[in-house]
């Protein structure tokens, strides 16, 4: 009797292991395998990117919302994007003089900014600061202080007074690439800082068709 279920035993795990070779081996399992490997590879990057952001951040001396700390990709383009702590607290009279708001690694094949980490800082006229939409300048600044490049920004805001009871604590930052249409060698990376300091700036990156 013994043996007969020694047997049996031996018989089922026979059955179990190739059953699950059948299963591994299979198209469908195999997709899902791959799947799930690409997705904990982006997950891993995406980490090691923020914290990558985040230490480069700290050497230079600059606080950032980590937690709002965004990353976006795509053939030839990478975009890590924090926003600067602190700028909750700027109305939108401090664009005059040009605020901080946030803190990016950029690195794009036939970009006209260089590849490294810059300071964002948003700037605006006097007279076309209002609530409403109006045109502002977004500065991309190296870690020398130097300015590399100058791109237009939309600005709407809703109210020119930090608001007494913030209505979010930091500011969120969102970003989306997409290709014009018939200029699939383009791309368009557009970045929104949605501040509750009463602000949205919102600009556009563009890699690919120089020269």
């Amino acid at each position: 009797m013994m043996r007969q279920w020694v047997k049996a035993v031996s018989s089922l795990a026979v059955v179990l292991l190739a059953s699950g070779q059948a299963w591994a081996a299979s198209p469908s399992f195999s997709s899902y395998l791959a799947r799930a490997n690409a997705a904990q590879a982006t997950a891993n990057s995406c980490q090691d990117a923020r914290a990558q952001l985040k230490t480069a951040a700290d050497e230079a001396g600059y606080a950032i919302n980590d937690r709002q700390t965004v990353s976006a990709s795509a053939e030839g383009m990478t975009a890590v994007v924090s926003s600067i702590a602190g700028f909750e607290q700027v109305p939108a009279s401090g664009f005059i003089n040009g605020a901080d708001m946030g803190f990016m690694y950029w690195d794009a094949q036939e970009s006209e900014i260089p590849s490294g980490y810059y300071l964002l800082n948003v700037q605006a006229n006097a007279e076309d600061i209002h609530v409403g939409e109006y045109g502002g300048t977004v500065r991309f600044m190296d870690l020398s202080g130097n300015i590399v490049a100058s791109l237009p920004a939309t600005i709407q805001t809703w109210s020119l007074d930090v608001p007494e009871d913030l209505p979010f604590p930091e500011t969120t930052v969102s970003l989306m690439i997409t290709r014009p249409p018939r200029e699939f060698y383009r791309v368009v990376t557009t970045h929104s800082f949605r501040c509750p300091n009463g602000s949205v700036i919102i600009y556009q990156v563009v890699s690919g068709g120089y020269g």
